[in-house]
């Protein structure tokens, strides 16, 4: 039988030693793990950046304890690295000499866990967070420099390896992933040739396919169908390694933050719902959605993110589940047991042709074990009413950019 959606799903939760900084991140490690608990998935990646005494080799007590904690929740963590020490250093003289303190700092995380009694069939980790972006050297040359590429990768298959002698899974990647980028395709052919350099090979490819609105080549998810950019059947090396995502999502409300995606919330919701589905039919997995985070107050929004599911009330002092938060735990409660059937065509479709795109309407059917199905519906484009027939009866729909649904 196919996986059930909510054993893909999982949340994004960037922590690092948060306590008392500022009033949002007080205890947002653990509201975020209570809310996976509330919506049942199955993952959470605590993304975490590499601290100087970590990078010097100290051991942290407290990754343990939450590595612990997520676990004992029946949730497995996803352990996303930022390697500060190697941050904007990859073309330094003494690049070799970093690259080896920051691959012992992280064997030094694993046999803590490891030594703490988590079997590494329990946790997974992940190479660089984004590399091919703003975190390698904080300029964005990471994506045209191939000095550069080389040695981000190299920490990854460096880190794959320490993973694997350990039995521990590991995700590889993390880019950045836009249906038209041409900085992607540079970065993807240089690590295809890279894998051949060594024995093993990651247990995931991981892409952070967000969607912005000031962008014409992603502005919305279904362009990865019609763009067919995350198919890796053209890289020899890299075309049997599954796929997963561990960063995607959709920002609330148009305050604050400088990213250009933000939509109202209406929208924010349904881009969010359409880019689950998308990956689900795209058979990704994990899918883990940014983010379990709590947001800062609107008047301070610029100083953290505005797509958590908590939200920071600074006139109350108090923290409630923010709009989208509470949708997403009801829409995701309803998909509780349901698995994908795949796409269901509508007997008249419409088409729409954008910048030479062609858009249909999408449908998609899900189906728990008792055999009650569920089938979305929508047109991220267009606004029209079009025939189908599903599950033994004709429906006359309206499609529209908003995600409808109907129940059998």
């Amino acid at each position: 039988m196919t996986k059930k959606l909510l054993d893909k799903l999982g949340y994004n939760l960037m922590h690092s030693d948060y306590t008392g900084t500022q009033p949002w991140n007080e205890d947002r490690f653990g509201r975020g793990v209570e809310f996976c608990v509330k919506t049942g998935v199955k993952y959470l990646r605590p993304a975490f950046r590499l601290l100087e005494d970590e990078f010097d080799g100290a051991h942290n007590d407290w990754r343990i304890n939450w590595c612990k904690q997520i676990i004992a929740k029946g949730i497995t963590p996803i352990w996303g690295p930022v390697p500060a020490g190697l941050q904007g250093h990859l073309k330094d003289s003494n690049y070799n000499e970093l690259l080896e303190k920051a691959v012992s700092a992280y064997q030094i995380i694993m046999d803590d866990f490891i030594a703490a009694s988590i079997s590494p069939n329990d946790f997974i980790f992940e190479g660089w967070n984004e590399a091919d972006g703003m975190f390698a050297m904080k300029d964005g040359s990471a994506q045209i420099d191939p000095e550069v590429i080389n040695n981000y990768l190299e920490f990854n298959m460096r880190i794959c390896e320490e993973c694997h002698k350990r039995g521990i899974r590991f995700m590889d990647f993390d880019s950045v992933c836009y249906p038209k980028a041409p900085e992607l395709q540079t970065v993807m052919n240089q690590y295809n040739q890279k894998m051949a350099e060594y024995s093993t090979k990651p247990d995931w490819i991981s892409f952070h396919p967000y969607c912005e609105r000031g962008r014409n080549d992603n502005n919305i998810p279904e362009k990865l169908l019609v763009n067919n950019n995350m198919n890796l059947s053209q890289w020899n090396n890299l075309a049997d390694i599954p796929l997963a995502v561990t960063e995607f999502g959709y920002p609330t409300e148009d305050w604050g933050s400088p990213f250009s995606g933000k939509y109202p919330y209406q929208y924010s919701k349904d881009m969010l719902i359409r880019q689950i589905i998308i990956q689900d039919y795209l058979n990704v997995d994990p899918i883990i959605i940014y983010s379990a985070n709590t947001n800062a107050d609107p008047s301070v929004a610029d100083k953290d993110d505005c797509w958590g599911t908590y939200q920071y009330h600074k006139d109350t002092n108090e923290t409630t589940l923010s709009t989208l938060g509470s949708y997403e735990l009801s829409w995701i409660n309803s998909m509780r047991g349901y698995h994908l059937n795949g796409m269901v065509t509508p007997t008249h479709n419409f088409t729409l042709t954008i910048d030479n795109v062609s858009y249909t309407n999408f449908a998609f059917e899900y189906e728990n074990d008792e055999g009650h199905k569920k089938l979305f519906y929508w047109n991220p484009m267009g606004y029209n009413t079009s025939s189908l027939n599903w599950n033994g009866n004709n429906y006359n729909l309206t499609f529209t950019q908003h995600v409808k649904s109907i129940e059998s």
